[in-house]
């Protein structure tokens, strides 16, 4: 459990571990879900498309891509190919 101090403006610094793993950059947005004593926040991610274009899956939002999303779909490159050499 994480313990954050909100400050007199209502802010809250998330840890850079923790927006590491979450892959948040500047500028990402959160969902905020309140249950009874509980916040929840979740990520907000553009929906992601595939799609065939000239026989070859493209991946596209249709917005520019982020660094967040090219190291999404590198780490998931790399991970197809740790199971595939297994």
């Amino acid at each position: 459990m994480l313990e954050l101090t909100v400050d007199k403006g209502g802010r809250v610094v998330i840890p850079k571990s923790l927006r590491r793993d979450l892959r948040l950059q500047p500028g990402d947005k959160l969902a905020v879900e309140q249950e009874g004593e509980r916040m929840i926040l979740r990520p907000i991610r553009p929906k992601v498309g595939l799609k065939k274009k000239y026989g070859i899956w493209i991946y596209g939002t249709g917005e520019p891509q982020t660094d967040s999303s090219v190291d999404l779909i590198e780490k998931s490159r790399e991970d197809r190919i740790r199971e595939l050499s297994k």
